[in-house]
């Protein structure tokens, strides 16, 4: 506390006495504070992307070694991402939030395609790898899955086999595939060894099947169908067997 003595007496020194006194000094104070504030104030500006022109981003005010915990606001684009960089081409390392403020800057979004895959449930058929590619690329059928006594007739974009899926691009989201299968048509052909003819039998593969009507031979009684030449092992076929076959007449003399 500051004093002033006129006389014998001391009186108390008007506050804005001191502040008039002292102006210079708290002057000189003022603008250090001001030039260190102006110096670390920078401006950190979103750029609009590509066809969003109108849309506004933002430009704001911060300081040096502020830390800005997301990244600016933008409409989302189906099948892509939204990677900031510091430079219109997109080149180098992209920034990621939070982002520490190091200097003024403008940030570029860049549209990155999202990797995407095609799974393929064969239904029972040969394993096929899942094509995994960004949305929109081109990709291709992978080669047909094997299935035993099937032949392959598509992929299908549902168990119910409506709707053929078209090989063009990576689509939205990725895609199950689903295989259809046709059976095969296979021929079980019949030897008389002597008897009267018998016609081929033709069917699907694992479909029932009916023996046809007993041949007939003079002086002998048929005594059934048989898997080999020698007539040791009896047919027993209830369905088409995969790759058909050749059954064998055996008689038995009256």
């Amino acid at each position: 506390m500051i004093f002033m003595e006129i006389g014998n007496e001391k009186i108390k020194e008007p506050f804005w006495s001191k502040v008039e006194r002292h102006k210079s000094f708290l002057i000189a104070i003022g603008i250090i504070l001001l030039y260190i504030l102006a110096k670390d104030l920078v401006t950190m500006t979103a750029v609009p992307i590509y066809g969003y022109e109108g849309e506004y981003l933002y430009s704001i005010e911060t300081h040096v070694g502020k830390r800005i915990m997301d990244p600016p606001a933008i409409t989302e684009v189906p099948g892509y991402s939204i990677v900031w960089y510091d430079n219109p081409e997109g080149t180098g390392y992209d920034i990621s939030f939070p982002y520490y403020v190091e200097r003024g800057v403008e940030l570029y979004p860049q549209l990155e395609p999202i990797k995407y895959a095609i799974f393929f449930d064969s239904m029972g058929g040969s394993a096929v790898w899942s094509i995994l590619r960004e949305y929109g690329y081109p990709v291709e059928a992978p080669a047909p899955p094997q299935k035993p006594g099937y032949a392959f007739a598509g992929w299908y974009a549902d168990h119910w086999y409506l709707f053929e899926y078209e090989f063009t691009t990576m689509p939205l989201n990725g895609i199950t595939l689903y295989a259809r299968w046709t059976p095969n048509h296979y021929t079980i052909r019949f030897e008389t060894d002597g008897g009267s003819p018998v016609a081929p039998l033709i069917a699907e593969y694992q479909t029932e099947i009916t023996l046809p009507a007993d041949p007939e031979k003079t002086g002998f009684v048929f005594a059934g169908w048989y898997v080999d030449v020698a007539c040791t092992q009896p047919a027993i076929l209830d369905l088409m067997p995969l790759g058909g076959m050749t059954l064998y007449a055996r008689w038995l003399p009256e």
